[in-house]
């Protein structure tokens, strides 16, 4: 009986110390078994969220608008739309979070202008029903967003239910 080429090498190559790390990596993930794969755990799929408006309330000057919905692979697609005579005068940083699953989905610092439209794909949620929390802060524009000393000059904070299928 005639051994297969392949099987000569990967022996021949094993023998020396130079074998692809699946022949010489002991203990490498979850062993196969018969009939299963085994080792990995599923990702969880995102469920899709219908258009929904989500209520922003601000404690200076600001005016947002925001709806959320259905972005690319099942993820939270955000059109903001932000107005507000001191809008320009700071540093904002806007985020997403799911609320019950204790899951941020996103955020980003910027310097808005005011009567401009942001388009921001966020994480997404498994199915079911949550609850997604907006919030953002503007600083002051000499500060950086990620100093935890940063003063907030104002904050805009809304939620709304949306249900992923």
């Amino acid at each position: 009986m005639r051994t297969p080429r392949l099987v000569v090498a990967a022996v021949a190559l094993a023998a020396l110390g130079l074998a692809a790390p699946s022949f010489a990596a002991s203990g490498s993930g979850g062993g196969g078994g018969a009939g299963g794969a085994g080792g990995a755990t599923p990702a969880v799929k995102n469920g899709a969220i219908r258009p929904v408006g989500l209520p922003v309330t601000c404690d200076g000057t600001s005016v947002w608008g925001v709806s959320l919905r259905k972005g690319f692979d099942s993820r939270v697609e955000a059109q903001i739309a932000p107005n507000g005579p001191d809008l320009a005068t700071g540093r904002w940083a806007v985020r997403l979070d799911a609320v019950e699953i204790a899951r941020p989905l996103g955020g980003f610092g910027t310097s808005i202008i005011p009567g401009s439209l942001i388009t921001n794909l966020f994480g997404g949620v498994p199915v079911g029903t949550h609850t997604i929390r907006f919030s953002a802060v503007r600083s002051s524009p000499n500060d950086q967003i990620s100093d935890p000393a940063a003063v907030a000059l104002e904050t805009c904070t809304g939620s709304v239910v949306v249900v992923a299928r």
